[in-house]
């Protein structure tokens, strides 16, 4: 009995414990990101296609499992032309909060200017 409780309270057994909390912590925030938005959408089309490519797997359906890795290799690229704009005004707000949070002596200085000439012309 004693080495049961002991087999459970191991560093193994701790590392897997920690490991799967911040999994759910990264999980927990992405949906509640992405909750109301378009990408609530995407997340449940990728969600079909893991089930389907699952299932061709179990299944051995050989040829369709290759159409899915297909439509799985180019949907990288699909995403990031359908989601450029997210993209970029995400991108935009990490620059703006890293600028904002900047050390006060070298806020609003060169630092951050090179952001604000590079995004001049898009905005326009």
């Amino acid at each position: 009995m004693t080495q049961i409780f002991e087999s459970l309270w191991s560093w193994s057994t701790l590392a897997d414990l920690v490991d799967i909390l911040v999994v759910w912590y990264a999980v927990y925030r992405l949906i509640m990101l992405v909750r109301g938005t378009k990408a609530v959408q995407l997340f449940r089309g990728i969600l079909v296609i893991a089930v389907i490519r699952i299932l061709a797997w179990y299944l051995g359906l050989k040829t369709v499992g290759w159409i899915v890795d297909q439509v799985i290799g180019w949907a990288v690229i699909a995403i990031v032309i359908i989601f450029q704009p997210e993209i970029r005004r995400g991108l935009e707000h990490l620059v703006e909060v890293a600028c904002s949070t900047a050390h006060p002596a070298t806020r609003g200085s060169s630092n951050c200017a090179w952001w604000t000439r590079l995004t001049r012309p898009c905005s326009t």
